[in-house]
């Protein structure tokens, strides 16, 4: 994202890169960062001693196990049994269900705490950031995924090409 060049109403840092300037949210970029750094939490499982077996017609079981690498995410470990059944071999905990609810909106209850999280846990806007912390902010921001948007889809960076800065000013 280029070279620091100073922070604007403590909100927004300004970079050079080439030819043309980026305006950086701070608060929605250390936001991104904070969260990808934490949404490697997992919801805690419970292997069960003995496998559910649940039978159903065989184009279930396929819709099923083409699904399965989701419902791990969200606690539960399913496979296929044969041709008409799936086996059932871990649920979430039950601690998670409690605190959270039915196994399928899991996933999104953990995705809306870590944002919250990562929100209230990131660099504000109004923050004062000196020259090192405004550049180790974008070294991190380029090595982050989905770096283009915050946790609540706000854009993180603009990035105003010279030429359009020359058109305000009537240079071209």
């Amino acid at each position: 994202l280029g070279r620091v060049v100073g922070q604007v109403g403590n909100k927004y840092i300004i970079a050079q890169k080439g030819d043309d300037m980026v305006i950086v949210d701070q608060h929605a970029a250390h936001e991104r960062i904070t969260y990808e750094k934490i949404r490697t939490h997992k919801i805690k499982t419970q292997p069960l001693l003995t496998p559910i077996v649940v039978n159903m017609r065989e184009e279930d079981v396929s819709a099923i196990v083409s699904i399965a690498d989701e419902l791990r995410a969200s606690g539960l470990h399913v496979d296929a049994f044969g041709d008409g059944a799936i086996a059932i071999f871990e649920k979430p905990a039950d601690c998670e269900v409690r605190a959270n609810g039915h196994s399928s909106q899991l996933g999104e209850k953990l995705h809306l705490k870590l944002a919250n999280w990562a929100c209230h846990h990131s660099v504000r806007a109004g923050q004062k950031l000196d020259m090192l912390q405004m550049d180790a902010l974008l070294r991190d921001i380029e090595k982050t995924q989905r770096a283009g948007q915050c946790n609540h889809g706000r854009p993180v960076y603009k990035i105003i090409p010279m030429t359009e800065i020359d058109t305000w000013f009537e240079r071209l």
